[in-house]
């Protein structure tokens, strides 16, 4: 899972880290079994822990069998569980995904000029067409973008920059004024990372976004959590102009909100902790 893999479990790594305890492979010889993701059981079809880190993939009918299988649920996000395993609601334990501000400490500058709103996939979704529209409507603004549709046609406040090396985008996201995010993420990563460089996000009201941004209100375009949801083109237009009358000088509270709730410290420290009440 990428940043899953590289952060979390090498967190967890550190936090065994001590004399009479292994990650090992051996399913017959350990006293846990944690699947990530994965759709395929465990030789013996031990699974102890299951991590959902969404609902699509792979085939929903594996990880229906894998959930039924398994002593312990963990999910990244409550809707996922609530929308496709809701019958295992009652062993499921929502623990989000998280990032580590040590890498989003004293970046250097990107190659861009700072004041942009970024969109920052490495595949198409179909909202990058609000992104689109946003840069139509708002011709004064730069917009930057990783990808572009090969239907779209040019236009000079919108540059194209492709996908970039990691390192490289978390400079970019640095020097961005506001983030856009797409609508169909699980639990939403990117706006984790938009708020540790304090950057306001404009998201689409749906999924992850919803459970970042929204906490537990029913608003739309009001400004929630760092950032605002919108539902249609017109809120997000009326949005958008919020965070051009605030954008550089509101505190939107995003990189508070990730030190007390989203470090994959923390995150890490409750997966332990279930491990503990297993055993």
């Amino acid at each position: 899972m990428g940043g899953v893999r590289e952060h979390c479990v090498q967190v967890i790594k550190q936090l065994f880290a001590h004399p009479g305890v292994d990650l090992t492979h051996d399913y017959a010889n350990c006293d846990l079994v944690h699947v990530q993701t994965a759709w395929k059981p465990p030789e013996n079809n031990r699974i102890d822990v299951w991590t959902c880190h969404g609902g699509f993939v792979p085939p929903i009918a594996q990880v229906r069998f894998n959930l039924r299988a398994c002593r312990t649920i963990i999910s990244v996000a409550k809707w996922v569980a609530d929308v496709y395993f809701p019958e295992e609601n009652h062993k499921t334990i929502i623990i989000p995904n998280g990032i580590d501000l040590t890498n989003w400490e004293e970046l250097p500058s990107s190659k861009l000029r700072p004041g942009f709103w970024l969109w920052g996939q490495h595949q198409l979704r179909d909202d990058w067409w609000h992104f689109y529209e946003l840069a139509k409507y708002f011709p004064s603004i730069r917009f930057v973008s990783t990808l572009s549709h090969p239907d779209a046609q040019p236009l000079q406040n919108l540059k194209v920059i492709g996908i970039q090396p990691r390192e490289a985008f978390r400079s970019i996201i640095n020097d961005c004024n506001v983030y856009v995010s797409t609508g169909s993420e699980v639990c939403p990563t990117m706006v984790l990372e938009a708020w540790a460089c304090n950057k306001p996000v404009l998201a689409w009201n749906a999924h992850g976004n919803k459970e970042l941004v929204e906490e537990r209100s029913n608003g739309v375009v009001t400004r929630l959590r760092g950032g605002y949801l919108y539902g249609d083109m017109t809120e997000m237009f009326a949005a958008a102009w919020q965070l051009l009358q605030g954008a550089g000088s509101v505190d939107y509270g995003g990189r508070q909100i990730v030190e007390e709730h989203f470090q994959w410290k923390d995150v890490a420290q409750r997966i332990v902790e279930v491990y503990e009440s297993l055993l």
